[in-house]
């Protein structure tokens, strides 16, 4: 079976760049202000569609293949404060000082929001962050996870409790794990992948998705009617 992309989107993109053990005023008032600020609407906050995080564990941020990777794919249909999300997530990445200020790891977040009007309608917000693997460890499990799905569950309590006739299946799996595998990989954005298995537990699924260049994707998709998180991998064929 092949997945067709998307519609391509055009982005706006800034970049921003945490250095270890860095501590300053503007981070304080950052990271004070994230602890009770919320990202759902607000005078800043602008429509989208859906929003992206993609988390990936790296050495270096030039590293071709992160360590590991998640992403939360959450459906939001509202209007997201960009600059409050973006701190909500930096922020899993500061700790404290013995004075109380925060010094954060090693991590550059980018951001790009993506409208689209071709055909179909739509806008999409997607934060990219590249984060040290010492200071991110095993991601699944750790704070950086709680973070994401504390993100992903803050939308979905905004938007309400969905309503559908039919339970989670294979499609819902399937549809998840190629939006999670475009916007892991930009070399994969708008290009269509072949499925090559799909294989549900309850809300969790594990899908394996094939690419032009050979190389394989494996998704691991843990859903709600509105949104999917969780960990991807991509390994590529031995060269002769």
């Amino acid at each position: 079976m092949r997945l067709s992309p998307a519609n391509t989107q055009l982005a706006v993109i800034s970049v921003a760049r945490g250095r270890p053990g860095a501590s300053n005023c503007d981070d304080c008032a950052m990271i004070e202000n994230a602890e009770s600020a919320d990202f759902v609407g607000g005078p800043s906050g602008v429509y989208v569609d859906q929003v992206r995080i993609v988390y990936h564990s790296v050495d270096h941020p030039s590293e071709p293949t992160p360590r590991a990777t998640v992403l939360l794919i959450s459906d939001a249909g509202m209007a997201i404060d960009r600059e409050r999300l973006r701190v909500n997530v930096e922020r899993l990445h500061y700790t404290p000082t013995d004075l109380g200020e925060p010094i954060h790891e090693s991590f550059v977040s980018e951001e790009r929001l993506s409208n689209t009007n071709w055909g179909a309608s739509g806008a999409s917000l997607e934060l990219i962050m590249w984060v040290s693997a010492a200071a991110a460890g095993g991601i699944v499990g750790g704070a950086s996870w709680d973070g994401l799905k504390a993100v992903g569950a803050r939308i979905r309590d905004a938007r309400g409790p969905a309503w559908r006739s039919n339970p989670l299946d294979g499609q819902d799996a399937q549809r998840r794990a190629v939006q999670m595998a475009h916007a892991a990989w930009s070399d994969l954005a708008g290009t269509d992948l072949i499925l090559l298995s799909c294989n549900l537990d309850g809300d969790t699924a594990t899908v394996i998705l094939r690419a032009a260049d050979g190389s394989t994707v494996t998704a691991v998709p843990t859903m709600t009617d509105g949104d999917a998180i969780g960990p991807i991998t991509r390994a590529y064929p031995e060269q002769p």
